[in-house]
């Protein structure tokens, strides 16, 4: 494989898929088998047996030749993997060909197969056709079996699917030939056969039938009596069983599914994603091969055919498979096949090219099959003639290769197909040039077939031919009417081309974004992150082979010197809402467009992927072929995905410049995770905005940096919500705040272009039906239609699905709609695009995009799958829409909005206030309905939104072990640093600095601020019962340290409680309290980190720690880190040096037991001492209770530092003797105790 994929990379000159289309193991080749298949299912119809021959090599006839070979390399079957699998392989290629259809030269097809009958059949009757593949075991019917399909678990062995074309079933024996029923005592051997190779573990797959086998009309129906159908008696073709010993399956039908179970497995046994490896042309051989063979998994006999196949063709037809991408009309010159059509002289006029296809071979002339077949048959017409009545019989199967059947191209390719001409003008009728451009070849389709396109059940029967799914059927119907009936509404008149609104190329920018990215005006800061990301892309661009240049040497000196050496940096672009972070990186993506990179960008909502694809901007479907990715929102990645696209681009050769965009302070995703909880994230380098540039008024300004980070006081939150109340001057009626239908009616008369903002998918529900009744009232409606399920929030209870009933959704002229689903991509129909309803048709809803385009919104059939415990399907036909007046607040994250009514129905929400009001421009721009209070407005997770901006704390992050890291209570990255006081939209500095005034007014855990620096959170501690004396304490000691801080603190009291004379009276009255110590100082290094480098441990042993003193309850911080990947013994180090490092390393290991011993019994000491105080009762012992507690339990963690230290230690040890022995240097020899008596004595 190594050789195959290097040799069509580097020396065939053609594209990587194209090159290895011929090879058992790429997709392209089993796609260009399916679309032969389907050639040969539109030409002779439905096939009438599938058989399945597995081989079981303990019963397996093997020759004498096999056996020789197994008795003189004194080994048993399964041991010779080549030998058996060519052996077997023949075997089953002869039992097709030869013993079940007579397709062989040996055998006389009249009489002596199995489909022959045994006393030979009429003339005519017989095997008309058949296709055969050789596939491999993969176990996925193992029994209790959970690995996923597709994954390699099973033996491996080769086994043959059959599907067999029979006239005239009646006239052949078949009955005789094929069973279904356990064999009686009078054939003890074939009993026994059958009961132990064809019973199945859940079904037979036959019905039960207790009458004899017969045919009736094209339909084999086989005596299946209850004994058999109980025990799940497989089918079989008895000489088949008798002959092989082996497992034999046999279905018969005379409908289209065989052809469905036979198509359901025709791709190669590894992940899709491999196809995607070979759509990739830029990656080198070495990642493509690696890749496809960490997903292929091939077995043994797999490899072995692999290398045969030559002799042994994993695909066996009748048929000649001639492979034919099919081009479209008037896009570029045609190919010479197509030209040698137009100008054929022995073609007749009504012959299409499909046809013509089947018949012609080298040179335009009639293929050679047919001229031997002419002759063979003593035809009296000649050839020409013959030819060109001569109905298809499958002797030439074309694999045409189209588009997708749900473009416009693929109409384009269907009628140069299936319609006759002599020049590609015949194809065009002038009355095409009323529709778009879109519908332009469907438009053609319908004027020169319309016998076929508006004919479903010819549609449907074409599908179905085509092996296709019953869902996939009714959606493509679904789309085609929908299609058709806008084209004809063009043709009529009834719509004008004008009318369908702007070209794809020239669409106006959606909310949000700009409309020309390249005209902005950038800052300095922005500037920085557009240089830094196109350094980026130069990287990624230099990196690609030079697999578009000619391939030679002089091609690859000049990549060789201009591939970078190091791997294209990962940037994140952070900075609060309204930073300018996609306008900076709009500008970047459309500079690296303009220079030729691949660009692929990653949403996490349909509404933003929607605003960039009015850049023309593919979004993100894989990694390795894109030169640049950017995955808006980085904020709401969980930390699983974050670590899967660094994986993903470490898979792409680290080639890709990969670009994250967004805020860790607005709202996070579904996990509670986020890209900040990677131990990869330090690997991110961070550009910073931090102007907010889309704010435009001071006062809302003001609004943002408090809620960013705090929330705020009764004070501040009566100062941001006055005079936003929606409707103006009147409170809500309800006192839970929930609007009425009169309430939204006055909202929509003072505001009538705002869009509604909710939390939860309820409340977006209720505001959507209530603001389409106030907008529509007394207004005829155009019909109610099921809408999209997923918007109906009766399905769902505690946020789970358990329903899927679709959604009533009643329409109106002019209604507000959005789109729920990607059915087009290519024209507007696409998740989270808003549309407004212009008429209701026969086949779906005509809209106007808010891209221009006039499109026909048509019915999607799909399974949802409930959260019920149990797996329940239930399939659903509905319309992809929802009213487009409200939608949730996660969905606009990231967009602009002219105005907004603000719903918070839901408290406690972090960042849902923040989020929400940074999506106006001026604080005119947003009003809010319900009653907000300080709950409503939840600050962000400080930790976070500090760890995202600091950098030294992400590298005291990155240098935590796992094992402490993990352990801490403590948020990643947070600093215990005040972040200042927030006045008049900007920042102060602290002027409680636990420098200055101890630790009176530290930060917490939790917070960024200082508890007076942050009013909001003051004030809820003024609020709780027994804290008055807490602040009081805190007062006290800042009157004691400075009066300055002391006058500060009484001015941040008085702006949230009336009572701080109170409290400085109560703050005189309180004695010096321990709030007032000056901090202590920490030693720079403890006893325990002394004792250990005494002994020789530190720097030394290739294992590193640190024992600190720290000033909380555990006596003990340890930090250890893992061996490096590196070898720990120095290329240049002799064997004396590495026994001496490996004695050093040894006495660390032995004081380690001594201090353990140690430890071991000072808890056996003060065990006993608490016993003792434990049965005391006088009261002079009880203070030494607490006391003897505490320190019992700084034992105990010292104890447990120790045990992970003691871990590092044996894994340093092991490491050190494996290295040695690999080196071959003597091992030292090792006292029992320390060498170091002053160690020793410590």
């Amino acid at each position: 494989m190594w050789s195959s994929i290097g040799g069509a990379k580097n020396a065939s000159g053609l594209a990587l898929r194209e090159a290895l289309a011929n090879k058992p193991f790429s997709p392209e080749m089993w796609k260009t088998k399916h679309l032969a298949l389907v050639d040969l299912q539109k030409q002779i119809g439905w096939p009438s047996v599938f058989i399945t021959i597995s081989p079981y090599e303990w019963s397996m006839p093997y020759h004498s030749s096999v056996e020789d070979e197994l008795q003189k390399t004194l080994a048993a079957r399964l041991q010779a993997p080549a030998t058996e699998t060519l052996h077997i392989t023949h075997i089953l290629t002869q039992a097709v060909k030869g013993l079940l259809l007579g397709a062989n030269d040996g055998m006389k097809p009249q009489r002596e197969h199995v489909f022959a009958g045994h006393h030979g059949v009429a003339d005519g009757a017989g095997v008309r056709h058949w296709v055969a593949r050789l596939e491999f075991q993969d176990g996925k019917r193992k029994r209790g079996s959970a690995r996923p399909a597709q994954f390699y678990h099973g033996s491996g062995r080769v086994h043959v699917h059959l599907l067999v074309w029979l006239r005239d079933l009646p006239a052949l024996d078949l009955p005789a030939q094929i069973a279904a029923e356990l064999p009686g005592a009078d054939a003890p051997e074939m009993s026994d056969l059958v009961r132990g190779s064809q019973l199945d573990w859940e079904s037979s797959g036959w019905p039960r039938r207790e009458e004899p086998s017969d045919v009736k009309g094209n339909l084999l129906r086989l005596r299946h009596p209850q004994d058999a159908h109980a025990a799940h008696c497989r089918a079989y073709v008895v000489d088949v069983l008798q002959s092989l010993r082996c497992h034999v399956d046999v279905l018969a039908s005379d409908g289209r599914a065989l052809l469905l179970k036979y198509c359901a497995s025709y791709l190669p046994k590894f992940s899709d994603s491999f196809a995607q490896e070979l759509l990739n042309d830029q990656a080198t051989d070495f990642v493509v091969t690696r890749r496809v063979l960490s997903d292929y998994h091939p077995h043994q006999p797999e490899m072995v055919l692999q290398l045969a196949a030559q002799q042994h063709p994993q695909f066996l037809s009748h048929g000649f498979v001639k492979k034919f991408i099919v081009p479209l009309p008037w896009e570029k010159e045609m190919p010479q096949v197509v030209q040698d059509y137009m100008s054929s002289p022995w073609r007749s006029s009504s012959m299409s090219l499909l046809e013509y296809l089947r018949r012609v071979g080298a040179g335009g002339q009639i293929q050679q099959r047919y001229r031997r077949l002419h002759k063979l048959r003593k035809i009296d017409a000649p050839l020409e003639e013959w030819i060109n009545s001569l109905p298809a019989e499958g002797e030439i199967l074309v694999a045409a290769i189209a588009a997708s059947r749900t473009t416009d191209r693929y109409c384009g390719q269907w009628l140069l197909l299936n319609v006759p001409f002599r020049a590609l003008d015949d194809l065009w009728d002038e009355r095409a040039a009323r529709v778009p451009a879109a519908l332009k070849f469907l438009t053609l389709c319908l004027l020169k077939r319309p016998g076929f396109w508006k004919a479903p059940q010819a549609l449907r029967a074409e599908l179905e031919l085509e092996a296709s799914t019953e869902l996939y059927i009714e959606n493509f119907q679904a789309l085609l009417a929908s299609r058709i009936e806008l084209a004809e509404a063009f043709l009529s008149g009834e719509l004008n081309v004008d009318e369908s609104g702007p070209s794809l190329l020239s669409r106006p920018a959606l909310s949000g974004m700009q409309a020309s990215a390249p005209q902005l005006a950038l800052a300095s800061d922005q500037d920085f992150v557009v240089v830094a990301a196109r350094r980026a892309v130069d990287k990624a661009l230099q990196a690609r082979w030079p697999e578009e240049e000619d391939m030679d040497a002089p091609a690859w000196l000049s990549w060789v010197a201009r591939a970078p050496a190091t791997a294209t940096p990962v940037l994140a672009v952070l900075g609060p809402a309204g930073s300018g972070k996609s306008a900076a990186v709009e500008v970047a993506v459309q500079a690296a467009v303009g220079r030729g990179a691949h660009v692929g960008i990653a949403c996490p909502t349909g509404m933003l992927a929607s605003s960039y694809r009015a850049f023309k901007i593919e979004t993100l479907d894989m990694m390795e072929p894109y030169d640049m990715v950017v995955v808006d929102e980085v904020g709401q990645l969980s930390k699983d995905t974050f670590d899967r696209l660094l994986a993903l681009r470490d898979a792409a050769g680290r080639r890709t410049a990969l670009i994250f965009v967004g805020d860790f302070a607005q709202l996070r995703g579904m996990d509670p995770s986020t890209a900040l909880d990677s131990d990869r994230w330090v690997e991110v380098t961070k550009l910073h905005l931090h102007t907010m540039r889309r704010c435009k008024c001071a006062e809302l300004r003001w609004k943002l940096e408090l809620l960013r980070s705090a929330s705020p006081t009764s004070k501040q939150l009566r100062r941001l919500l006055r005079t936003h109340r929606a409707p103006q001057g009147v409170p809500p009626a309800d006192p839970a705040g929930q609007p009425t239908l009169e309430d939204i009616q006055q909202i929509l008369q003072e505001t009538p272009h705002t869009l509604f903002v909710t939390y939860t998918r309820a409340a977006a529900q209720l505001l959507n039906d209530l603001a389409a009744q106030a907008h529509f009232e007394g207004k005829p409606a155009l019909g109610t239609v099921p809408g999209d399920p997923e918007a109906n929030a009766s399905n769902y209870r505690a946020g789970a699905m358990v329903h899927a009933d679709p959604y009533p959704l009643q329409l109106f002229v002019h209604m507000r709609v959005t789109i729920t689903k990607n059915e087009d991509k290519e024209h507007s129909f696409v998740n989270g695009m808003g549309a407004w309803v212009r008429r209701l048709r026969r086949s779906g809803v005509e809209v106007v995009t808010d891209t221009g385009e006039v499109i026909l919104i048509h019915p999607v059939t799909r399974d949802y799958l409930l959260e019920d415990g149990e797996g329940t399907r239930e399939r659903r036909t509905a319309y992809p829409l929802r009213p487009g007046y409200c939608t949730n607040l996660h969905k606009v994250q990231g967009a602009t909005l002219q105005h907004m009514t603000l719903w918070l129905n839901t408290p406690f929400v972090p960042g849902a206030g923040y989020v929400a009001l940074s999506r106006a421009q001026h604080d005119r721009d947003w009003r809010y309905i319900g009653n907000l209070q300080r709950r409503h407005f939840a600050a962000c997770h400080a930790a976070a939104a500090i760890a995202a901006t600091s950098d030294s704390a992400e590298k005291k992050r990155a240098d935590t072990p796992h094992s402490i890291r993990d352990k801490r209570a403590v948020p990643s990255g947070m600093v215990r640093t005040c972040e200042g006081f927030i006045e008049g939209g900007a920042s102060r500095p602290c002027v409680f600095n636990s420098t200055r005034v101890g630790r009176a007014a530290q930060t917490s855990k939790a917070f960024s601020r200082c508890v007076f620096c942050d009013l909001g959170r003051l004030e809820d501690i003024l609020e709780k019962p027994g804290m008055r004396s807490n602040i009081a304490a805190r007062l006290r000691a800042f009157k004691v340290q400075d009066l300055e801080v002391f006058h500060v603190a009484l001015a941040r009291l008085g702006e949230v409680t009336a009572d701080a004379a109170e409290l400085e009276a109560l703050a005189d009255a309180m004695p010096d309290c321990a709030l007032g110590r000056p901090p202590r100082k920490r030693p720079a290094a403890s006893a325990g980190a002394e004792l250990v480098s005494r002994a020789g441990y530190r720097g030394r042993a290739g294992v590193f720690c640190r024992v600190d003193r720290g000033c909380s309850s555990a006596a003990f911080q340890l930090e250890t880190y893992r061996f490096p990947r590196t070898d720990p013994i120095a290329k240049d180090m002799d064997a004396a040096a590495a026994a001496q490092s490996f004695r050093t390393l040894w006495a660390a290991f032995c004081l380690h037991s001594q201090v353990a011993a140690v430890l071991d019994r000072i808890v056996a000491s003060l065990e006993a001492l608490e016993a003792v105080l434990a049965v005391e009762m006088s009261p002079l012992w009880a203070p030494l209770r607490p006391a003897l507690r505490a320190t019992l339990g700084r034992v105990r963690t010292m104890q447990r530092y120790l045990d992970l230290l003691r871990r590092r230690l044996d894994l340093g040890v092991e490491r050190w003797l494996r290295l040695m022995l690999d080196r071959g240097y003597p091992l030292p020899a090792l006292a029992a105790d320390p060498p170091d008596p002053a160690a020793e004595e410590d």
